[in-house]
């Protein structure tokens, strides 16, 4: 993390970070964020894969192929730890 969660996330949005990945969300952290990267063309997903909502416990934001690659490594590493 840079700082933020919307500050992460709006910086997937304008390009200069090609992914992210929040492991503690509070929907009033994250809102703004997602629609930001949803609107730059970007993707926001919970850690499942599923698409990100306000009751979403995790964001991983990017375009399609990196969001995909990062629920796949976190959801390895979760495998991976029990």
């Amino acid at each position: 993390m840079f700082g933020s969660a919307a500050f992460d996330l709006a910086c997937v949005a304008d390009g200069s970070t090609d992914g992210c990945v929040i492991l503690s969300n509070n929907p009033w952290d994250i809102a703004a964020g997602a629609v930001i990267v949803r609107e730059s063309g970007g993707v926001v997903y919970d850690s499942d894969g599923s698409a990100h909502n306000s009751s979403s416990r995790h964001t991983i934001a990017g375009n399609d192929l990196t969001a995909k690659e990062l629920v796949a490594l976190v959801g390895q590493a979760h495998a991976e730890a029990g």
